[in-house]
């Protein structure tokens, strides 16, 4: 598995830096990766600080790979995390998210997702090697002690996801989850992103339009057909997967 991870860390930073220019809000650990590949360094040192870019990308690996291939999908997760974010909180919270990507899609109830979210933390932690905050941190989630810092969500990849998880399992909708995310302040359109991705992954597109009224207003990439054709990619990878 190390050299499963390295091989890929050496893969992703090549794909990180080629595609640099054509790809929009790089957060400052991707692009302090970027630099340091650029310059030889083919595998990113573990930041000052673990932050929570690699929890935001892992959403799509949950929804190729299913709930029960939790083994490949972690070390997918983490081998794929690791090109520009090394630091193990960053691959724990990483791991939790593609864990509950898959389990969407499967329409698991609120407890059963955090379920599988608290489960997925310790075994991510134990495979890194680090501690379970985060598991600690989603069990009181399950438990309703958690609460949001008054302050807002910092970038730290365990606060991000629980505030994520916490939106996600409380919202009786796609757009009260959103609006949930974007009130708790912070690095709201993180926390919003995840939410979105983790609810409205199960919806059509006209559902997520009828749910979601200011969605004329965004500013989609062009041309729009790239959204879909990625859609249907994804779809038609998990199909294949899930043979």
């Amino acid at each position: 598995m190390p050299q499963l991870i390295q091989d890929s860390s050496v893969v992703g930073g090549r794909l990180e830096a080629a595609q640099e220019p054509a790809i929009r809000g790089l957060g400052p650990t991707t692009t302090a990766a970027i630099e340091r590949f650029r310059r030889g360094d083919e595998i990113a040192d573990s930041p000052e600080r673990a932050t929570n870019g690699a929890a935001m990308r892992a959403l799509p690996i949950g929804w190729v790979l299913p709930h029960d291939q939790a083994k490949r999908r972690r070390q997918v997760t983490i081998a794929m995390s690791r090109a520009t974010h090394a630091d193990p909180a960053t691959l724990v919270a990483a791991c939790v998210i593609a864990a509950c990507a898959s389990w969407a899609l499967e329409n698991a109830s609120p407890s059963m997702l955090l379920a599988a979210a608290a489960e997925e933390a310790r075994q991510a932690a134990q495979a890194v090697t680090t501690e379970t905050r985060l598991a600690e941190m989603l069990t009181q989630v399950s438990a309703g002690t958690w609460e949001p810092p008054a302050n807002g969500i910092s970038p730290d990849p365990y606060d991000t996801v629980t505030a994520a998880l916490w939106c996600a399992t409380r919202a009786t909708s796609l757009r009260s989850g959103l609006v949930s995310a974007v009130q708790l302040g912070g690095d709201t359109d993180t926390v919003a992103a995840l939410v979105g991705g983790l609810m409205g992954c199960k919806l059509t597109a006209g559902q997520v339009r009828a749910e979601l009224p200011w969605h004329r207003l965004v500013v989609l990439p062009e041309p729009e057909s790239v959204i879909a054709e990625t859609g249907v990619a994804l779809a038609t990878t998990r199909a294949i997967q899930s043979v």
